[in-house]
C-alpha cells in the first residue's frame, strides 16, 4: 500500500499543485482586478494623468507602415491592420489597430473617411470606418500595444453606433484575459457619437471591441493612452497632491524647479508621485506626511543629496539604492533616491528636519509604484506548471 500511494503520489502531486494554484490565480483575479467604465471625457480625465492622444487624422493614419499612398475620402485601399511606431507618432508607446472581421476567408479593410453613396456622413470624417458603410456589420476590432508602458487607462471615440445586447470591451495583459466590459448600459437605438473610456486597477496591452452585428455600422476615432490616478491618496497635509510627472515638470507645489533626468525604474507609466512644498523642509515631526495606498507598494524617498546624516524614520524604515533624480534646482543637483515596501493601508512619514536629520535644505518628495500580484504574473506561473506536468495548458494560456 505504501508503495501505491508513494508511486501515485509522486505522478500527481503537481497536478495538485497546478489546482492550488488556479484557483489562487482565480481568486486574486476575482478580489484585485477592476475595469471602470466612462462615457464622457471629462470624467474619464479627472481619473487619470499622462493623456497621449492620436487623432485619426488622414495625416496621422498615413503614418501607419502599411501605407505609403495619400488617403483620399471613402478610402478603403488601407488594409485592415495599421501599425504605428513610436518613431513615427512621437507617443511612448507603439500600437497597431486592425479589424476582426472575415469575410471570405480575409479579413475586411478599414475605410477612412467612409461616405458610400449617402454623401458625407459627419460621424465617419477623420475616422475609421470598421469595415465598410453597409457591409460587414459584424464591426470588431483589436488595439494592441507594441512597445512602451502597459496602459492602465484607454479611450477612443465609437461613432454612428448603437450597443447591442453582448457588446463589450475585452481587456488582455500578455495574452491573459484580464476583464470583460460590457455596453450593454448604452442606447441600444438610433444611430449616435460615443465616448467609451476605460480605467483599471491592472495593467494590460490589448483591447477587442466585440460588436453585434445589429445593423449599425461603426467608425473608431482619435485613440487616447493614459496612467490612472487612484494608488495614493493624501490625509496630510491636505494641499498636498497627487501627479504623474515627467522629465521637464515641477516636482514641488511652491517652487518652479522641473526634473531633468528620471530613473527607467521610476518612469514606468504606474506610478504615481507626491508633490510636497518646498518651504515644509524644516519640519521635524515624526509623523508629517500621511498618505494611503490601495495596492501593496514600493515607496520611494527622493532626498535631498547634500544631506550628511538621514532622519531616523528615513534611515530605519528605508534602504539606499544606487538611483538618482536629476533636477534643474543647480544648488542641490539630484536626489538620493530611497526605497520601502509597504502593504496596502496608511503610510506615515516624518518632516524632512526630524530627528538625525543635518544639512538637507530642500523638502524630499515621493513616488509610490505599485507591487501587488498581477494576473499575468500568477497566470503565467500557472500555465508553466501546466507545461511541466505534460498536460495540456488551458485556453487562457499565451499560446
Amino acid at each position: 500500500m505504501d508503495i501505491f500511494l508513494n508511486k501515485y503520489f509522486k505522478k500527481y502531486w503537481l497536478m495538485l499543485v497546478v489546482l492550488g494554484a488556479f484557483l489562487l490565480v482565480n481568486i486574486s483575479l476575482a478580489q484585485a482586478q477592476t475595469a471602470t467604465l466612462y462615457t464622457d471625457l471629462t470624467s474619464w480625465e479627472a481619473m487619470v494623468c499622462d493623456i497621449e492622444v492620436f487623432s485619426t487624422t488622414s495625416s496621422n493614419i498615413e503614418k501607419a507602415g502599411e501605407l505609403t499612398t495619400t488617403l483620399g475620402k471613402n478610402d478603403s485601399t488601407i488594409g485592415h491592420i495599421l501599425t504605428f511606431q513610436t518613431a513615427n507618432t512621437s507617443l511612448s508607446r507603439g500600437f497597431t489597430v486592425e479589424t476582426l472581421q472575415v469575410d471570405d476567408s480575409m479579413r475586411v479593410p478599414f475605410t477612412f473617411d467612409d461616405e458610400e453613396d449617402t454623401g458625407n456622413i459627419p460621424s465617419f470624417d477623420n475616422a475609421l470606418s470598421v469595415g465598410n458603410i453597409d457591409n460587414w456589420e459584424d464591426d470588431d476590432w483589436r488595439l494592441s500595444l507594441l512597445d512602451g508602458a502597459s496602459m492602465t487607462a484607454f479611450a477612443v471615440e465609437v461613432r454612428h453606433a448603437r450597443f447591442a445586447p453582448g457588446e463589450s470591451i475585452t481587456l488582455y495583459s500578455n495574452n491573459v484575459l484580464m476583464d470583460t466590459i460590457s455596453l450593454s448600459s448604452l442606447p441600444s437605438t438610433g444611430n449616435a457619437d460615443f465616448f467609451i473610456g476605460i480605467t483599471t486597477d491592472f495593467t494590460f496591452d490589448r483591447i477587442d471591441f466585440n460588436e453585434d452585428p445589429d445593423g449599425d455600422d461603426i467608425a473608431i476615432a482619435d485613440f487616447r493612452f493614459a496612467t490612472v490616478v487612484g494608488n495614493v491618496q493624501i490625509i496630510s497635509p491636505s494641499n498636498y497632491s497627487v501627479a504623474c510627472l515627467n522629465v521637464g515638470d515641477e516636482y514641488y507645489l511652491d517652487r518652479s524647479y522641473n526634473l531633468t533626468s528620471i530613473p527607467a525604474e521610476l518612469d514606468t507609466g504606474s506610478e504615481e508621485w507626491i508633490m510636497t512644498d518646498n518651504d515644509d523642509k524644516y519640519m521635524t515631526s515624526s509623523s508629517f506626511l500621511e498618505f494611503t495606498i490601495s495596492q501593496d507598494s514600493t515607496v520611494y524617498v527622493a532626498y535631498d543629496s547634500r544631506a550628511t546624516s538621514l532622519p531616523d524614520w528615513l534611515e530605519n524604515g528605508f534602504a539606499p539604492t544606487s538611483r538618482a533624480i536629476v533636477v534643474t534646482d543647480h544648488k542641490m543637483g539630484h536626489f538620493d533616491v530611497y526605497q520601502g515596501n509597504y502593504s496596502a493601508g496608511t503610510v506615515t512619514l516624518g518632516g524632512n528636519k526630524a530627528t538625525g536629520a543635518a544639512n538637507a535644505r530642500s523638502n524630499y518628495i515621493v513616488i509610490v509604484l505599485p507591487t501587488g500580484p498581477q494576473g499575468d504574473d500568477l497566470t503565467s506561473a500557472l500555465c508553466r506548471l501546466y507545461v511541466l506536468t505534460g498536460n495540456t495548458p488551458p485556453n487562457f494560456c499565451p499560446q
